[in-house]
């Protein structure tokens, strides 16, 4: 199945470097709940809507990180065994999981993150200058880009998180 992982530039060096993530990661895919909650839904739609709920969920890990430099919310999109993924404990969206399996590089479809028109709407958000409603709704609005995982160290090099 493919689980959406929200991350940081930080996590996706750890990636690049170990080749691995511990299991435990918190992630977001097409769940009953989704379908539920949707459904009028389709399989694209539920898709996207579990891409968007991991990129709020990378939001929020880089507010939760005020002292750091101003970072790019990041989204890995890997394909887990279906066995490898359980409902989030205290899910707080219909999407959320929790992948209970480690997550190769092998394992990743594809990197998303923003671009550098995004830095400033995340710099204004961690400055307290938008509330964290304000700063989704805002970056709901920033594409982010794609890039395949042979391209990992590349990103790194560009944004500043050398491998």
């Amino acid at each position: 199945m493919r689980v959406y992982l929200p991350a940081t530039l930080d996590a996706l060096r750890t990636l690049a470097r170990d080749g691995v993530w511990s299991p435990g990661r918190p992630g977001h895919t097409v769940t009953a709940g989704l379908r539920h909650a949707d459904p009028d839904g389709d399989r694209d739609s539920w898709e996207f809507e579990a891409f968007c709920d991991a990129a709020v969920a990378s939001l929020r890990l880089l507010l939760a990180r005020p002292d750091a430099a101003p970072d790019r919310r990041v989204v890995v999109s890997a394909d887990v065994d279906d066995a490898g993924v359980q409902p989030a404990a205290e899910p707080t969206v219909a999407s959320a999981v929790t992948v209970q399996r480690a997550v190769h590089l092998d394992d990743v479809a594809a990197v998303h993150l923003d671009g550098q028109e995004a830095t400033e709407l995340l710099r204004r958000a961690r400055a307290g200058e938008t509330g964290q409603t304000l700063a989704e709704e805002a970056l709901s609005e920033v594409a982010l880009e794609w890039y395949d995982p042979s391209e990992l160290d590349v990103v790194l090099r560009r944004t500043g998180h050398t491998p």
